[in-house]
This record gives C-alpha cells, structure tokens and sequence, in this order.
C-alpha cells in the first residue's frame, strides 16, 4: 500500500482542538472538569499543545486551513511548548520540502527561535528560573539521593524529604 497513514494523525488532533475551544468557550458546560481551565483531551494544556503542534507538518500537507484552527488552539490553551513545537515541526517540514530556499528558512527559523526565548525570559521570567531550577534540583536530587525514588508522580515526595538548604538553585528555592 502506498498510502500516506500520517494523514490519519488529523483526526485526534482536531478533536483534541474542538476539545480546547469547548473548554476555552463554554467552561461550565463540562461538569466532569472541576473548573480545571483548557487542558484538552489528555488532560493537561502541556501535552494536548505539544500534540497539536507534532501535527502542524500535517495540517500543512493536508489541511492548510487548519492551521487557522492549531494556532487558535494553542493560544486559547496558552501553551508555550505547544507553540514552539508547532513552529520547529513546520519549520522542519518546510526545510524538508522546499529545498532550494534551505538558507533563508534556516535563516528564519534562528530568528524566530531567538525571538521567542527572549519573550519568553521577558515575560514569564520568574517561571522560566523557577522550571530551571526545578530541572537542576532534580537532577541532583538524583545524583546525591539516587535510590529516593525518583520517577512520575513521586517528585513532591520526594523533594519534600530533601533538606531544604539542598534546593536552591540559580537563587530560586523550589523546596518550600
């Protein structure tokens, strides 16, 4: 079969967009939800947008005007890491495609970059050091405790039997 099956990822991706604009439109309407804000289908604004934006290459190929709709959604779900991933996977895509312009779009592609840490340090700073020194902490959590325990679910535990003179980093304690 020479069928391309990746057009298929287009099906999950706009229920997990028509999820977000429910949940973004009419937040009450869900009652199962508790008022837990836009998290889409897997329950978690993270995941759901870095989903959407793995599938921008896609809408790309496929759906062109859905684009429309992953940007809407990502910024209804206010994920960073969606948008950047939607950005880097169309990016790639079009480097991939479009071969004789390989300069200019890799040119693009680092400005954009570049553009887009600088907001994000300029305008979500404190939880941009607050993520590094989470990332840092447990990194040597794990090289000073490596038998804690540490995996998915069990970080609070975990740290919270660290000393807490052990859990500043870049001067943003985490341990509280």
């Amino acid at each position: 079969l020479r069928e391309d099956t990746l057009k298929f990822f287009i099906i999950p991706a706009l229920l997990n967009i028509v999820f977000i604009f429910i949940q973004y439109l009419f937040p009450n309407i869900l009652f199962f939800l508790n008022n837990k804000g836009v998290t889409g289908l897997l329950g978690n604004a993270g995941f759901s947008g870095l989903f959407i934006g793995m599938t921008a290459p896609i809408f790309i190929k496929y759906f062109p005007l859905g684009l429309i709709l992953v940007i809407m959604s990502l910024i209804m779900a206010s994920t960073w890491v969606g948008m950047l991933m939607a950005i880097i996977s169309a990016l790639v895509y079009l480097m991939i495609k479009i071969k004789h312009r390989i300069r200019t779009i890799v040119i693009v592609t680092m400005a954009m970059f570049i553009n887009f840490i600088l907001l994000a340090f300029i305008f979500a700073r404190s939880e941009m050091m607050f993520r590094l020194s989470m990332a840092l902490g447990t990194l040597h959590g794990i090289m000073r405790h490596p038998f804690a325990g540490w995996g998915m679910g069990s970080f609070v535990s975990i740290i919270a039997r660290i000393p807490s003179k052990e859990s500043i980093y870049l001067g943003v304690p985490f341990n509280t």
